[in-house]
């Protein structure tokens, strides 16, 4: 799953593959989540020229999810939104350095694995008993903007900037009948990492 976390970039002079490794912190826009951070692999094809092009990404995420009761947030549990997009962006490239912004767009597969107290967080949120909950697939959408300065021939560094708008529906049972509402997965995250070129 890390490695499907990794953005492709073309900067890095003369490369046709490079790889290396990243660090990944994500925050979450919603004060009820709290966002993940972790270590993955990064590549590159290529390298950059001035111009509109095509681009792509999956940038897979979870968020944990809590609910408020009182003075106390009752964990509900994980939300994992798997997205795979594609897009439009324009590269600046001079001197070793380049400027990438892209407009993403896709649609993301998504699970809720709820934790023991899940099930009461639910409750709380809904205000009666949840007896099943399930969340769809949703429509994503992620503006970013990709920086890579190239070191030397052989080592690259970048830093990925992005905000990834994601609104699955959960669907909550109950004794009443079925729930639905939107649960907001916003999430603005920062990659930071580095390549060698292999070829």
């Amino acid at each position: 799953m890390l490695s499907c976390c990794a953005a492709p970039g073309r900067a890095q002079t003369d490369n046709f593959l490079a790889v290396g490794g990243q660090a990944t912190v994500r925050d979450p826009s919603e004060a009820r989540a709290h966002g993940t951070h972790d270590i993955g692999l990064m590549w590159r094809f290529g390298h950059g020229s001035n111009g509109w092009g095509w681009q792509w990404g999956l940038n897979w995420f979870s968020l944990d999810l809590g609910q408020r009761a009182g003075l106390d947030i009752i964990d509900i549990g994980e939300l994992r939104v798997k997205p795979v997009t594609i897009g439009y962006g324009y590269t600046y490239a001079i001197r070793g350095i380049s400027v990438e912004g892209n407009l993403l767009g896709g649609y993301a597969l998504t699970s809720l694995h709820l934790a023991s107290t899940g099930a009461d967080g639910l409750s709380a949120m809904t205000g009666t008993r949840v007896t099943a909950a399930a969340v769809d697939n949703t429509l994503v959408a992620r503006p970013e903007l990709i920086v890579w300065f190239d070191l030397t021939r052989r080592v690259g560094i970048a830093m990925n900037a992005g905000y990834m708008f994601a609104r699955p529906v959960l669907t909550l049972t109950t004794p009443e009948g079925i729930q639905t509402r939107r649960v907001n997965a916003d999430l603005f995250s920062i990659k930071l990492g580095f390549v060698y070129r292999l070829f």
